[in-house]
C-alpha cells in the first residue's frame, strides 16, 4: 500500500482524499494496493469503479461495482454509482432499476432520486422524471444538479417558464455550472427572448469555450434576433467541435442559405419532435390554431365517401390526423421518425399499427396496400419530394388517394425557409405528381396554422393514382 504501516481503513481514506481532489490516478493506486492485500473490500472495489466511471471506462466500472454489490448488496450508493456506469453506456432502463433499487434501501438518497430522474426524463418519462427530482430537491433543496435536470423535464412538457426558474435556481447555486446557463438560453429561446437567450449562451461559453451545444444555442439565439451574419459564426463553430451532427450541419445550411439540402436529416426530425412531444397538442391547437387534418379529410370526402379505407398517415405524431381520419378507415397505420410522438400516438388507441421508420422507406416496403395516404404537415421536413411522391405512388392502390398539405413557396420548385420547413411551389407538386403517376383531383389554397400570430398560407391537395 501507500506505506506499509497503514492500516486498510487508513489507505481507504488516504485514497479518497485523492479521489475529492480529482487525482484519480493516485486513487486508483491504492484502491489496487488495497485490493491486492484484501480482495474482498467492497469499499475498495465501489470506489475503484466511481474512478473508473471518472476517467471514462464504463464497463470496467460496471465491472466492479458488481463486484462490490455482490459482497454487500444492501448499500444504496453502490447501486445509484452502478447505475450511472449503465447509463454512461446508454443502457437507460438498466440504469433506472439500480437508482430504484437505491432509493429502496435508502429513501433519503437525494443523488440516487436525482439520478432516476435524470434517466427517467432520457427514457421520455418526463411525469415521473419530475415526482424524482422533486424528491430529490426536497431532501436538498440546494442540488444544484437536480435544478437543472428538473427544467429539462419540464422543459420537455412546456413549461417553460418553470423550467427557467430551475435552470436560475441551478444557476444561483452554482455559477459555475455550464449545462445550466446553456438549458436557461434554449428556454429563453422557446419563450421567444432571444436577446436574453444570447446573453446567458455567452454565460456558458465564458466558462466553457469550446462547449459546441453552447455555440449553437447561442446561434439559434441570433438568429432569431435577426442577427443572421453572427449566427452563422457559431452554428459553422458548433459544427467544426462536433462535426458528425447532421442537425447543426442542417442548421448552418439553413442559415446561409446556399448547399439547399434535399431533406431534413432524420436525426433532426426526431430529436425535435421528441423534444416537441410533451406538449405538441396544445401548442399545435391552441396557439398555432392547427387545422390542417380536418381541411384535408373534407376534401377527400368530396371525392371519396366510403368509410372503410386503408389509410396510412405518414408523419403521424401523436395522432391528431389520424384522429380525423379514424371515422373514415378500416385499418388505420401511422409511421413517425419520433419515439416520443408514437408514445402520444399509441395512447390515443385509434391506429391498428404504428411504425417508427422513415416515411418513405416505409411507403415503399407496402406495395399497393392503401386506399388513402395522408400527409398533414408532414412535407414541411421535404425538400425534393420525388422519392417521397414515388414511394407513396406505390403503396396506394389503383385509383386510391394521396392527400397532403405544403406550405406555399414563390421560388419555382421548393425552398428551406429560416423556420426549418420547406415549401413548394404549385407548379412543382403537379409536375412530379404527374411524373409519379398521379394525378389531381383537388387543390386548394388554405391557412394552415400561425407563425407569430401571421397566417402560414399553404395548399392542401387531393392525388389519384392513375
Amino acid at each position: 500500500m501507500a506505506d506499509a504501516r497503514m492500516t486498510l481503513a487508513d489507505a481507504l481514506q488516504l485514497a479518497m482524499r485523492h479521489h475529492a481532489a480529482g487525482r484519480i490516478a493516485e486513487a486508483e493506486t491504492i484502491y489496487r494496493q488495497i485490493l491486492a492485500h484484501a480482495p474482498a473490500t467492497p469499499d475498495a472495489l465501489h470506489l475503484l469503479g466511481v474512478a473508473a466511471h471518472h476517467r471514462g471506462d464504463a464497463r470496467e466500472s460496471e465491472t466492479l461495482i458488481r463486484r462490490a454489490i455482490e459482497l454487500a448488496p444492501g448499500v444504496a450508493g453502490y447501486h445509484s454509482n452502478l447505475g450511472n456506469a449503465l447509463q454512461a453506456q446508454a443502457r437507460l432502463a438498466d440504469a433506472a432499476d439500480e437508482f430504484r433499487r437505491a432509493v429502496a434501501l435508502d429513501p433519503r438518497h437525494h443523488q440516487a432520486w436525482n439520478n432516476l430522474g435524470a434517466a427517467l426524463h432520457a427514457l421520455g418519462q418526463a411525469a415521473d422524471a419530475i415526482d424524482s427530482l422533486r424528491r430529490s430537491i426536497a431532501l436538498r433543496p440546494d442540488y444544484a444538479s437536480a435544478h437543472s435536470n428538473l427544467g429539462n423535464a419540464l422543459r420537455t412538457l412546456g413549461q417553460f417558464a418553470d423550467a427557467e426558474s430551475h435552470y436560475r435556481q441551478a444557476i444561483a447555486l452554482n455559477a459555475q455550472y455550464v449545462e445550466a446557463h446553456h438549458n436557461l438560453s434554449v428556454v429563453l429561446t422557446a419563450q421567444h427572448r432571444p436577446d436574453e437567450a444570447a446573453a446567458a449562451a455567452r454565460a456558458a461559453l465564458a466558462l466553457r469555450p469550446d462547449y459546441p451545444d453552447a455555440h449553437h444555442a447561442l446561434a439559434v439565439a441570433l438568429e432569431a434576433a435577426g442577427r443572421t451574419p453572427e449566427a452563422i459564426d457559431h452554428y459553422a463553430r458548433a459544427v467544426q467541435l462536433k462535426p458528425d451532427c447532421a442537425p447543426w450541419q442542417f442548421d448552418l445550411a439553413a442559415a446561409r442559405g446556399a448547399d439547399r439540402p434535399a431533406s431534413m436529416p432524420e436525426s433532426y426530425v426526431a430529436q425535435l419532435f421528441d423534444a416537441y412531444a410533451g406538449w405538441f397538442d396544445a401548442h399545435l391547437t391552441g396557439a398555432l390554431e392547427y387545422r390542417t387534418p380536418q381541411l384535408l379529410l373534407d376534401m377527400v370526402r368530396q371525392v371519396e365517401p366510403r368509410p372503410d379505407l386503408d389509410t396510412l398517415d405518414l408523419g403521424c405524431g401523436t395522432g391528431l390526423s389520424g384522429a380525423c381520419f379514424k371515422p373514415t378507415s378500416r385499418r388505420l397505420v401511422g409511421v413517425d421518425l419520433s419515439p416520443r410522438m408514437l408514445e402520444a400516438a399509441r395512447a390515443r388507441h385509434i391506429y391498428d399499427e404504428l411504425a417508427l421508420a422513415e416515411m418513405t422507406q416505409f411507403a415503399a416496403a407496402r406495395p399497393q396496400q392503401f386506399d388513402l395516404v395522408v400527409a398533414a404537415d408532414a412535407l414541411v421536413y421535404v425538400g425534393d419530394l420525388r422519392p417521397l411522391f414515388t414511394a407513396v405512388a406505390a403503396a396506394l392502390r389503383p385509383g386510391a388517394l394521396f392527400a397532403f398539405s405544403v406550405e406555399a413557396a414563390d421560388a419555382a420548385d421548393y425552398e428551406l425557409r429560416p423556420t426549418r420547413r420547406y415549401a413548394h411551389a404549385p407548379a412543382y407538386v403537379e409536375r412530379i405528381a404527374a411524373e409519379a403517376g398521379l394525378r389531381p383531383e383537388g387543390s386548394r389554397q388554405a391557412s394552415l396554422r400561425k407563425q407569430n400570430r401571421a397566417d402560414v398560407i399553404g395548399w392542401l391537395w387531393v392525388l389519384r393514382r392513375t
